[in-house]
């Protein structure tokens, strides 16, 4: 761009020297004419040679026109070139940028981390889809402009450059598409590991009342034990196993989904595996504490039977 607006500075300084040589020889061919036109001794000499001059005028003109739009014509070409490549420019380091941060540890350690990568990323995206795409436009006019002016110096670069900005546009758009997927999956891996430990809180607040070791002072109490944790396990035990069905299916989503990053899924396989065996072990210690209230019921009705019978003895 440089080189040629510099040449389209020296073409300027020569059509200025052109008027001033204009003038020149027009007052040279005015005396040539009236020497001519007084029958010079030497008038056919002179009219040949301002012939000459006239065609040679003529010529030298023409290609001092051809050459002012030659050079209009690549100075429009390189302007348009130097538009192409800053807006080129800005959307490689956009995409080099997006590229660095797609690696798992450049997704964010927690969800405000996470939530503000998204942010900035959505504002990126919204630039993308109105400034850059306005500037696109732009040039997409200005190259068809060049285009109908049917110069060959500038039809195959400006082709060639609006095909480069729409590739370079394509592949930032897909590369930012990319990581606002990888984003989000992370963030619903965080909504997860939270169900998930609410879930595990709740499950061993449930093992506790399940693991007790009160079996009653008498046959009365035991009753009312046993018809507690009933009542208890009616509730309890199903709900347990909505939690982690529940929980189960949507670890199977986010594990299938394509972007949810593998050491994630990792620890999504190890936390269902938790909490699965914590729902295992309760289900086990309701069990357990239901027939031990059982055989605690029986060993006080004998204790009362027992107890009656000296009572009546």
């Amino acid at each position: 761009l440089e080189d040629t607006q510099r040449l389209v500075k020296k073409h300027e300084q020569l059509e200025q020297e052109l008027l001033g040589q204009r003038q020149l020889m027009q007052q040279a061919v005015r005396t040539a004419r009236q020497l001519v036109d007084r029958k010079h001794y030497a008038h056919a000499t002179l009219s040949a040679r301002l012939a000459d001059l006239d065609a040679a005028w003529a010529r030298f003109e023409t290609l001092v026109e051809q050459r002012r739009v030659y050079l209009s014509d690549a100075l429009a070409a390189q302007r348009f070139c130097a538009e192409c490549d800053e807006a080129l420019q800005w959307l490689r380091d956009r995409e080099l940028a997006l590229l660095l941060a797609n690696p798992d540890h450049q997704l964010g350690k927690n969800d405000s981390d996470s939530m503000s990568m998204l942010k900035k990323l959505q504002a990126f995206s919204a630039e993308l889809a109105t400034a850059h795409k306005q500037k696109c436009a732009q040039l997409a006019q200005a190259g068809q402009q060049l285009l109908q002016q049917n110069t060959q110096q500038a039809g195959a670069v400006v082709k060639a450059k609006l095909a480069e900005l729409d590739a370079a546009t394509a592949a930032v758009s897909g590369a930012a598409a990319e990581r606002e997927q990888r984003l989000n999956a992370v963030l619903r891996v965080f909504e997860f590991e939270r169900e998930c430990d609410a879930a595990h809180q709740w499950l061993r607040e449930q093992q506790a009342v399940a693991a007790s070791q009160d079996f009653g002072t008498d046959l009365e109490h035991a009753e009312q034990l046993l018809k507690r944790f009933a009542e208890f396990t009616a509730h309890t035990l199903p709900e347990a196993q909505r939690r982690v069905t529940h929980t189960d299916e949507k670890a199977q989503r986010l594990c299938e989904y394509p972007h949810t990053p593998a050491p994630l899924i990792d620890s999504i396989d190890e936390r269902c595996s938790a909490l699965n065996a914590l729902w295992r072990d309760l289900a086990t210690l309701a069990e357990v504490r239901r027939q031990t209230l059982e055989g605690a019921i029986e060993v006080h009705a004998f204790d009362k039977d027992c107890d009656d019978l000296i009572t009546w003895a």
